[in-house]
């Protein structure tokens, strides 16, 4: 059993939806040809990839 409070399950559910989105969006990849469109430009990091960029501290 639980004790407790805990959230509605549509408000659980709404907020894994708004994660998994957010997860995707930061994980995926963009072409640079889409960059370049949107005039978005480049730099450049010393970590060596993108999961170490996001949970460095």
């Amino acid at each position: 059993g639980r004790a407790g409070s805990r959230y509605k399950t549509k408000a659980y559910l709404d907020f894994r939806a708004a994660h998994a989105a957010a997860n995707d969006a930061v994980m995926s990849e963009v072409s640079k040809e889409t960059l370049d469109d949107l005039g978005v430009f480049e730099v450049k990091t010393k970590c060596h990839d993108k999961y170490e960029m996001l949970t460095r501290t």
